[in-house]
């Protein structure tokens, strides 16, 4: 059977990376969170260290979306999308405006992942 290909992105302020940042764990921790992973191709991308890797087929996209980052990470999500990749958005500012957010998604999640 062949595994999903999920990315998780963290995105960074209009996609620039920072020369010093706290990194954050919120990926790593939705990762843990899936049930069964070895279904799963599961890619971490913290923009603020490492390019997203748009062009790479993925099947589906979690993106924690934070108000000081919201209009990159909708950008990311249409770009994601136009490529045939589902996309999911959660995060602080998601709950926030979950109608700003929802034309962007395929989903979204509000409160607690």
């Amino acid at each position: 059977m062949e595994k999903t290909r999920l990315l998780l992105i963290y995105p960074s302020h209009n996609g620039r990376r920072k020369k010093a940042t706290m990194p954050s764990l919120t990926t790593p921790y939705l990762a843990a969170l899936i049930p069964d992973p070895s279904n799963y191709e599961i890619t971490i991308v913290d923009e603020n260290v490492e390019p997203v890797p748009l062009d790479q087929p993925w099947d589906l996209a979690g993106i924690t979306v934070m108000t000081h980052c919201a209009r990159h990470s909708y950008e990311l999500a249409e770009h994601l999308r136009a490529r045939g990749t589902k996309v999911l958005l959660g995060g602080w500012h998601i709950s926030a405006l979950p109608h700003e957010a929802a034309p962007h998604a395929d989903a979204i999640v509000t409160d607690e992942a």
